[in-house]
C-alpha cells in the first residue's frame, strides 16, 4: 500500500509540471571557471526569490555533473519545469532582476524536458600553421580511430592515456577558428585542442574554449530512473515482494540509493557501456527434460536494469487490453474473472496455441524494428537495447567468453518486455474484434462461437508466428471442442466451474516436497528437534500461500481465490500440505505420522487454505 502511495504521489508531481522551458543565459568571463552547478543554483534562488512554482530538480545546467567540470566562456542551456504556466517574458524580468553575474539570453518554451546531445566549441587556431595546410586537417584526424592522449594530473603519478576520439562528431574549420563538435561523451576541448596540435602541458593555453551552439534530445527512461522518487518507489516495491529476507536485496538497496547508480545512468545517456558479457546456464524446465537458455548479469548493472525496467512500467500504456503478461493495469485473473462472467462459457470453441522457446527464438533485428518506432524519441535508451540484443557474445560455465545467439535475452529482467512487444501484433488484431482473447507472453488462448471463426483464427496466429520467425508446441497446441476441459493461465474450466490446473497442483506440490525433504536432511545434520522442523514448514507454507505477515498482496492465495470457484484442488493441497508437516516431523509417510493430530498443527501455527477460501468468500 505505501508502494502505492508514493508511486501516486510521483505521477501526481509529474502531471503537475504543466510547462517546461527550454532557458540559454550567459554569464561573466570571470566566473567562466566555476562549474557549472554553480549556475543552477543561482538560478534556482532567483525562481525561489521571485515566488515561482517550479521543480527544482528539472533545473540542470550542461556540465553539472561530475564528468563535465571544464571551464568555457559563451551560453550555457538548461530546461526547467514548472507547476503553472508563465508568460515568457515575465519569465525573463524575473530572472534578471534576481540574478547574480548572468543574464538570460533566450526563453523558449518546449513540449518536453530535453537534455544536451551535442555542444559546438569554438577556438582560435595556433597563428604558427600554415592556413592551406589545414584545410585537409579535420577529415584527415577524423579518419584515426584513436587520438590516444594522457592528461596532466598531479594526483596520479602515472596517468593512463584516455582515446578522445570517441567524444568527437565534427571538425571544422571556419576562418581563423576551429569548430569541434563533441558527441554524447563530452570532454575537456582544451585537451582535444592540446591533442591535435601536439601543444606540451607545460606551455599554457592563451584561450578558453567558447560554446557557441548546442543540440538537444528528449529526456527518456535514463533521466527518470535518476530521479530520487522513481529509485524509491522501486526499492519499496522489490521490499513489498521480497517474501522472506534475501541478503541480495541489501546489497541493490545500497547500489540504488548511493551516488554510483546515477554516475552509471549518466554513462549510458554518454553511450559508455562498459558492463562484461552476461553470464549464460541452462535450466532445466518443470517437469521436463528439455532446457532453457538463462541469461544474466552480476552486480551492479543486474540492479542497474532492474531499476530501468521498474521506470518502463510507465510504458504500459502502448499495450492492447489482451495482453496479460508483465503488466501493471492488468493480469491473468483479470482475464479469468472475464470468463467467469461469461454465461454460456460451455458453448464456445477454443483455440490454444504456446510458442516454442519463445524467448530464446526472438530475432533480434525484427525486434529492433519495433524498439525503434517505441523510444524514437529516446535515442539514448534506444542505443543501450541496440547494445544488448546485437552484442551476441556470453560468458559459459567454465569462464570462456564463446560466440552465442542470444535471442531475446532470457532470464534478463528485460526479456519480459521484449516477449510483450514482440507479438504486439498479435493483441492489436483481435482486441477491436471484440473477442474473448487473451495473451501471457507465449501463450495464447482464444474463444470462438464456432469451429469456421476458430479455425480463421488458428489460421491467423500461425501466419504471423512465421512472419515472426516463431514455431509452436504441438503438444500444447490446440482446438477444443465446446464443454470440454480447458487449461487456461494456471486454471481449468469445465462445466462452468474453475479450478487449479493438474499443472499448477503438481508445481505447488513439488515445491513444497523439496522444502520438505531439505527440512528432514537439516534436521539430521543439525539435530532439530521436531516441533522446531514442523514450525519451520507451516512458516515456509504460510509465506507460499498467505504471504509475509499475512498481507502480502503478491501471495498465491489472493491471485486464486477470487478467480476459482471449485475446491477440490484446494483440499488436495490442504492434505498434502499436512501430510508433508506430518511427514518432518516423525521422517516417516507410515501411520505412525497421524499420531499429530490436526489440533497439533493449528497450536504450531498451521493456517487451512480451504478455511481460508471460505472467509475470503464472506468477506
Amino acid at each position: 500500500m505505501l508502494y502505492k502511495w508514493n508511486t501516486r504521489l510521483a505521477e501526481q508531481k509529474e502531471s503537475s509540471l504543466v510547462q517546461h522551458v527550454l532557458l540559454e543565459y550567459d554569464y561573466d568571463h570571470l566566473h567562466s571557471t566555476v562549474i557549472p552547478s554553480y549556475w543552477d543554483n543561482e538560478i534556482r534562488r532567483a525562481l525561489f526569490q521571485a515566488g515561482i512554482h517550479f521543480d527544482p530538480d528539472s533545473v540542470e545546467s550542461f556540465g553539472s555533473d561530475s564528468y563535465s567540470e571544464h571551464s568555457a566562456a559563451g551560453f550555457n542551456v538548461t530546461c526547467i519545469s514548472f507547476e503553472m504556466r508563465y508568460d515568457l517574458l515575465f519569465l525573463k524580468d524575473i530572472l534578471d532582476k534576481h540574478s547574480v553575474n548572468f543574464h538570460v539570453r533566450t526563453l523558449s518554451e518546449i513540449p518536453v524536458p530535453l537534455r544536451v546531445s551535442t555542444v559546438t566549441y569554438r577556438m582560435k587556431l595556433p597563428k604558427r600553421k600554415d592556413r592551406l595546410e589545414l584545410s585537409a586537417f579535420p577529415e584527415q584526424m577524423l579518419n584515426e580511430k584513436e587520438w590516444n592522449f594522457t592528461p596532466r594530473t598531479d594526483a596520479i603519478r602515472n596517468p593512463c592515456p584516455i582515446n578522445l576520439r570517441n567524444a568527437v562528431q565534427k571538425l571544422s574549420i571556419r576562418g581563423d577558428d576551429l569548430l569541434i563538435i563533441m558527441g554524447p561523451e563530452f570532454t575537456d576541448p582544451r585537451s582535444i585542442f592540446r591533442f591535435l596540435f601536439r601543444i606540451p602541458h607545460e606551455e599554457s593555453l592563451s584561450q578558453i574554449p567558447e560554446r557557441i551552439g548546442f543540440t538537444y534530445e528528449n529526456r527518456g527512461v535514463f533521466d527518470l530512473a535518476m530521479t530520487r522518487g522513481s529509485r524509491d518507489a522501486f526499492l519499496k516495491y522489490k521490499e513489498a515482494k521480497t517474501i522472506w529476507y534475501n541478503s541480495d536485496f541489501d546489497d541493490m538497496t545500497a547500489y540504488i540509493s548511493s551516488e554510483s547508480c546515477v554516475r552509471d545512468l549518466k554513462k549510458f545517456i554518454q553511450r559508455d557501456y562498459t558492463m562484461p558479457p552476461p553470464y549464460h546456464y541452462r535450466v532445466a524446465k518443470n517437469f521436463s527434460d528439455r532446457k532453457r537458455d538463462i541469461y544474466s548479469w552480476k552486480g551492479s548493472f543486474k540492479y542497474l536494469m532492474k531499476l530501468i525496467v521498474f521506470v518502463l512500467r510507465r510504458y504500459d500504456h502502448i499495450f492492447s487490453d489482451g495482453l496479460y503478461s508483465f503488466r501493471t493495469s492488468r493480469s491473468g485473473k483479470d482475464f479469468l474473472m472475464k470468463i467467469r462472467e461469461q454465461k454460456d462459457i460451455n458453448q464456445y470453441y477454443v483455440v490454444k496455441l504456446d510458442v516454442s522457446n519463445y524467448v530464446a527464438s526472438i530475432v533480434p533485428e525484427l525486434l529492433f524494428e519495433q524498439l525503434s518506432m517505441i523510444w524514437k524519441d529516446d535515442p539514448a535508451f534506444l542505443d543501450l537495447l541496440k547494445y544488448l540484443l546485437f552484442r551476441r557474445e556470453c560468458i559459459e560455465k567454465n569462464g570462456q567468453t564463446v560466440s552465442c545467439e542470444t535471442g531475446g535475452l532470457g532470464g534478463f529482467p528485460i526479456a519480459n518486455l521484449f516477449m510483450n512487444i514482440y507479438l504486439m501484433e498479435l493483441d492489436e488484431y483481435f482486441y477491436p474484434k471484440a473477442v474473448l482473447y487473451a495473451r501471457y507472453s507465449d501463450d495464447i488462448i482464444i474463444f470462438a462461437r464456432s469451429r469456421k471463426e476458430a479455425e480463421e483464427y488458428l489460421s491467423h496466429l500461425l501466419a504471423v508466428l512465421e512472419q515472426k520467425k516463431l514455431s509452436t508446441n504441438t503438444q500444447k497446441t490446440c482446438l477444443i471442442e465446446p464443454g470440454k476441459e480447458v487449461e487456461i493461465l494456471g486454471c481449468k474450466l469445465i462445466n462452468g466451474k474453475m479450478d487449479i490446473s493438474d499443472h499448477a497442483k503438481k508445481k505447488i506440490k513439488r515445491k513444497i516436497r523439496k522444502h520438505a525433504n531439505y527440512l528432514l536432511q537439516q534436521k539430521k545434520k543439525k539435530g532439530s528437534t521436531d516441533i522446531e522442523c514442523a514450525r519451520r514448514m507451516i512458516q515456509y507454507c504460510n509465506r507460499i500461500f498467505f504471504g509475509q505477515a499475512g498481507n502480502n498482496a503478491l501471495t498465491w492465495s489472493k491471485w486464486i481465490f477470487p478467480v476459482i470457484t471449485d475446491t477440490s484442488s484446494l483440499k488436495e493441497i490442504d492434505h498434502y500440505v499436512q501430510d508433508a508437516i506430518r511427514y518432518v516431523t516423525c521422517g516417516s509417510m507410515a501411520k505412525k505420522r497421524f499420531r499429530i493430530t490436526y489440533n497439533d498443527l493449528q497450536k504450531l501455527g498451521y493456517k487451512s487454505i480451504v478455511n481460508a477460501y471460505y472467509h475470503f468468500k464472506r468477506l
